[in-house]
């Protein structure tokens, strides 16, 4: 839901801005005022109850982490101006990512191994 309204948010602010620059600054000061702190939240959730970690979940995780480290640098206008191509590019990942999530849930049902009960 974070991710989606990340991308929703410079919809709306189109609305009230016209500079694209504008809404793009704001939008990926959102995308980390509320990213980066949920992924700091989740990660030290995952180590407090010691849950185990698949290489899915881990490879979502870095990659979250990339797309945050690269929103940051455009944050700060030294390398690039921000754009609303990055946070269309943070939206595409979390699409994709929730579809490996749901994946590789799936596959545990599926995959042959040890029996529940």
């Amino acid at each position: 839901m974070l991710t989606v309204s990340v991308v929703l948010l410079p919809l709306v602010l189109a609305e009230f801005w016209q500079d694209e620059l504008i809404v793009a600054r704001y939008a990926i000061f959102y995308a980390l005022s509320v990213g980066c702190p949920y992924l700091i939240f989740y990660i030290r959730q995952r180590i407090r109850i010691d849950a185990p970690t698949p290489f899915l979940s881990l490879f979502v995780m870095i990659g979250y982490g990339i797309m945050f480290a690269t929103i940051a640098a455009a944050a700060t206008g030294i390398y690039w101006q921000p754009t609303l191509a990055l946070i269309a590019a943070l939206g595409y990942w979390g699409l994709f990512s929730s579809a490996v999530i749901f994946i590789s849930f799936l596959a545990e049902f599926v995959t042959p191994g040890e029996k529940r009960t």
